[in-house]
């Protein structure tokens, strides 16, 4: 389960997945991030239209990629990563409470522990600044990030596994030609890898591979995994010791388009070199291709990682209605019994 899903209310949201999943094995189960956290950072991003030391300088109404908004820190003004508050301690500390009653009460959840999806410090630094101030600015996120996991930890202790959400990362690592893909890949990971160690030491996580999903649309469309296994190399490589690495989720659907079905696109997958002893997930389950297709589709994922892989959807539920949502949680159980 990638993380949001469009129920009313959280309970409703973990039932749902949960009734879905029975028998599959979740090792982690999230909220459904619903409400006004469906739209991911986009809550987060208005809202810095209040902050006293910032300024708008493009309005934006999140119709598409273009129309986001942007900020600039005022004149004189500095920003303390204190005043940043992105709501996620909050919400995890209600949400954590409804987690541990469902488990309690639903023997099939005895050993999965809760997730808590975070977009990474250069996601909001990119979607709130720009592509150049960003990496100047994503420390501000981070610190807000660190102070957010750190008291959400007090809360759930290691029960809790923190999913980074890589939609910038990803988009980026797929940008220069192939002969430079390896140093921009690099710059990235090491960047991820100073969030983690921003957090508490031994502190859980997953990491979520991303090419976007704003209303139900890809950001880009690659000609292969190529640069997904590049990224995810270079993560593994740059991961600190201390901090368990449990997943990588790879996206290999794209918002309304389904997986690509010839075995070419897949073959970079072959050169994945995961630490050990972490889950790869294919996000391929799609509601809009056949099951014979999907099918199909896994065998080559696991025939070129060599591996058996678990499954899950390309990204969140929460941009789709509840019904083409209810599909696409449906196809991917039953990819999962494949």
């Amino acid at each position: 389960m990638v993380g949001t899903y469009p129920a009313p209310t959280t309970r409703e949201a973990m039932e749902t997945m949960t009734r879905a999943a029975a028998g599959c094995g979740l090792r982690t189960l999230p909220d459904g991030e619903v409400g006004d956290r469906l739209d991911w950072v986009v809550k987060v991003i208005n809202g810095l239209a209040d902050h006293p030391d910032l300024e708008m300088v493009k309005e934006g109404r999140w119709a598409d990629y273009q129309d986001d908004m942007r900020f600039r820190v005022r004149r004189g003004h500095r920003v303390d990563p204190e005043t940043i508050d992105l709501g996620y301690a909050a919400a995890a500390e209600r949400s954590y409470r409804e987690f541990t009653e469902l488990r309690q009460a639903t023997p099939a959840l005895e050993h999965t522990a809760f997730q808590v999806g975070l977009p990474s410090d250069l996601a909001f630094s990119f979607f709130s600044f720009g592509p150049v101030p960003a990496f100047a600015k994503r420390g501000l996120f981070r610190a807000a990030l660190a102070r957010e996991v750190t008291e959400i930890r007090t809360h759930t202790g290691d029960d809790a596994v923190f999913q980074i959400e890589l939609p910038v990362e990803t988009v980026l690592a797929g940008k220069p030609p192939g002969p430079l893909r390896g140093a921009m890949a690099g710059v990235l990971a090491r960047g991820v890898a100073a969030t983690v160690t921003a957090m508490p030491r031994g502190t859980r996580f997953g990491l979520h591979l991303c090419f976007g999903d704003l209303n139900r649309k890809s950001l880009v469309y690659p000609a292969d995994a190529a640069a997904l296994a590049t990224l995810t190399n270079a993560l593994g490589r740059a991961w600190p010791a201390g901090y368990p690495l449990e997943f990588v989720h790879l996206p290999l659907a794209f918002g309304d388009r389904p997986p690509v079905t010839g075995e070419a696109f897949y073959r970079p997958l072959a050169g994945l070199r995961l630490p050990e002893g972490v889950r790869l997930i294919a996000g391929l389950a799609h509601e809009d291709q056949s099951i014979g297709d999907q099918r199909a589709v896994l065998g080559m994922v696991e025939r070129c990682t060599r591996r058996e892989v678990a499954v899950a959807n390309s990204c969140g539920l929460g941009r789709r209605d509840r019904e083409l949502a209810d599909a696409a949680l449906a196809r991917a159980v039953e990819l999962a019994g494949t």
